[in-house]
């Protein structure tokens, strides 16, 4: 990123956003248990059966926090450039760095497009497994080809060892909105919970509109994304 002071500021967010995690997870013991017709049984659920109800099965689903693989996508194209581009890498550096010392938690950054660098028009800025770094130097330019970026995504998701897979990604007007469908219908169906954040601009609702937020400041953010985290984390995931 540009500067002292727009890292400054990104810092101060996630850290923000990562204190609201951490509270969140402690509260929930990072696991949510549900009552279900599989599972280890719970005596003292037995009386149901007497009322013709077979969830007396306790299940317990992994939670932010507890083998969960979390990349994000950084739109860097044309119609982000200027003020929310910059406004996109702090989102970015923000959760990432909230996301790092989160036990459990494998976070990566990849921006899109990115024409030089060959892997379907991306480009990673922090892999899985890396530590997160300030050098998110990416500018706006090009169109949006977020379909090749989502399934490239997928593919390096799919290969990820961590059970539970969500996926982050920043706003931007896809080149082929179709395409986008059919890459986030095929996410879901492989078990990937997709997560939206609109940067100034409400168009990341049209393709996640239960499953995203529009920012306009950087203030925003942590609220935002804790929002959405909170509820995945609440109804086990949106699938």
């Amino acid at each position: 990123m540009n500067g002292v002071g727009s890292i400054t500021k990104a810092l101060g967010c996630s850290i923000a956003l990562r204190k609201r995690l951490q509270g969140l997870l402690q509260a929930n013991e990072l696991r949510h248990v549900a009552m279900g017709r599989r599972g280890k049984l719970d005596d003292h659920k037995l009386y149901r059966l007497s009322a013709a109800n077979p969830r007396v099965f306790r299940r317990e689903d992994n939670q932010l926090g507890q083998n969960s693989a979390v990349p994000l996508l950084l739109d860097c194209s044309g119609s982000m450039s200027g003020v929310p581009i910059q406004l996109a890498r702090q989102a970015c550096y923000a959760v990432a760095k909230a996301l790092e010392p989160l036990k459990g938690v494998n976070a990566a950054v990849t921006a899109f497009p990115a024409i030089a660098e060959g892997e379907r028009g991306v480009k990673p800025l922090v892999r899985h497994g890396e530590k997160v770094s300030n050098q998110f130097g990416v500018e706006g330019t090009g169109g949006t080809p977020l379909a090749p970026a989502l399934w490239w995504v997928m593919q390096n998701l799919y290969a990820q060892k961590e059970e539970r897979k969500i996926v982050i990604i920043t706003d931007g007007r896809p080149d082929n909105v179709l395409a986008c469908h059919a890459a986030l219908s095929r996410m879901r169906a492989l078990g990937m919970e997709v997560y939206g954040i609109g940067i100034r601009l409400p168009l990341i609702l049209t393709l996640l509109p239960r499953t995203s937020k529009v920012i306009f400041d950087l203030s925003e953010l942590a609220p935002a994304v804790f929002g959405l985290l909170q509820a995945a984390l609440l109804r086990g995931g949106e699938r």
